[in-house]
């Protein structure tokens, strides 16, 4: 698992979450192609976990807030690769 470093000396490195890095995989994903797959693989990586939330606690504060700020970014993103995708309001 990879870990965040701080610039700030008095700050503890901490190892990101898990399902972080399915969701970097799919940000940076170049070919359209394989985009989508890789958004889908990160928003269940992110529901996932938001389901291990309501039973524990999470020792990243910040956490529950990126879970869902990631999953609005993937719908947005998946919405630009396949406009068929997006919901009807």
């Amino acid at each position: 698992m990879a870990e965040m470093h701080s610039p700030h000396p008095k700050m503890v490195s901490a190892p990101l979450p898990e399902w972080y890095q399915s969701y970097f995989e799919a940000v940076l994903e170049a070919d359209e192609s394989r985009m989508l797959l890789q958004i889908e693989r990160a928003a269940k990586a992110i529901t996932d976990r938001l389901v291990q939330l309501r039973y524990g606690v999470s020792e990243y504060p910040q956490e529950f807030q990126d879970l869902n700020s990631a999953l609005i970014y993937l719908r947005l993103l998946s919405g630009v690769i396949d406009p068929g995708l997006r919901r009807s309001s």
